[in-house]
């Protein structure tokens, strides 16, 4: 009985344990409502480390979202030493850098390096008093010319442009202006209408000129392009010299190209 009973307790205790941080999962509004002033002051100062094509709204959402988790998973204790402001300050901060460390296209190393690199070209420049040149920074931070181009290159400002944007629509000379960047741009993926025209058009006319040609060198051709035979071996099966082939060869390549040319031209 005494095992029965201790089972029953044991589970007891687990569900009661599940329930209670199931409880806790809920975010409690009330805390929300109560630090958002909070929640706008610290999106008001991180905003300027954002590109400056993310939308406002969508920052504050991000730390939003980090206000409320914090009203999921902060406990008593936490409260009692260090009250729930400092805990939620943490948090919202937390989901913005997360936000921001997501929006950088650069790895995090290559950030690093480039912060470093950024860093010690401003103390030499403060001890000397001047911009450095190419050569000096060569010298001075013991980096060969490739590497500070590249560094040059990271360090130049980056725009992104949302393909769903709408250029001005009162600029009513151009009509392509109601479109939107995505629609303008080219599906290379897609196959040109007339290039594939254009296409067809050639493998037809070299069809035709192929069956012009006198079967000796349709066979050469044949075993050529059709069996992916070697010209070598070629002459080794029509008992002609290596050179008599490659001469055939380049010789009805270049008749079929002049022929080619003559009747796109017409």
């Amino acid at each position: 009985m005494n095992g029965v009973s201790d089972e029953k307790i044991t589970r007891k205790a687990k569900v009661a344990k599940i329930y209670k941080q199931s409880e806790r999962t809920l975010p409690d509004w009330d805390l929300v409502r109560k630090y958002l002033p909070l929640l706008k002051s610290i999106v008001g100062k991180m905003i300027i480390n954002f590109p400056s094509n993310v939308d406002r709204e969508n920052i504050y959402t991000v730390g939003l979202l980090g206000l409320i988790s914090a009203s999921q998973t902060y406990t008593k204790e936490q409260t009692e030493t260090s009250g729930f402001g400092a805990y939620a300050r943490i948090r919202i901060k937390g989901a913005l850098l997360d936000e921001l460390r997501s929006l950088d296209w650069l790895p995090r190393s290559v950030r690093a390096r480039l912060k470093n690199f950024q860093q010690k070209l401003a103390l030499y420049e403060l001890k000397l008093k001047c911009p450095l040149s190419d050569e000096e920074i060569c010298n001075y931070l013991h980096v060969d010319k490739q590497e500070l181009f590249q560094f040059k290159q990271l360090l130049k400002p980056v725009v992104f442009i949302p393909l769903e944007l709408n250029p001005d629509p009162r600029d009513e000379n151009d009509s392509l202006m109601c479109y939107s960047l995505e629609d303008k741009l080219a599906d290379l993926s897609q196959n040109c209408v007339r290039e594939t025209c254009e296409r067809n058009e050639i493998k037809q006319l070299l069809k035709s000129f192929l069956k012009e040609l006198p079967k000796l060198i349709q066979q050469i051709f044949a075993l050529h392009y059709g069996k992916g035979l070697y010209l070598s071996e070629i002459a080794s099966l029509l008992n002609l010299s290596e050179s008599r082939i490659c001469q055939i060869h380049a010789e009805t390549i270049a008749n079929l190209r002049r022929k080619l040319i003559r009747a796109l031209k017409e």
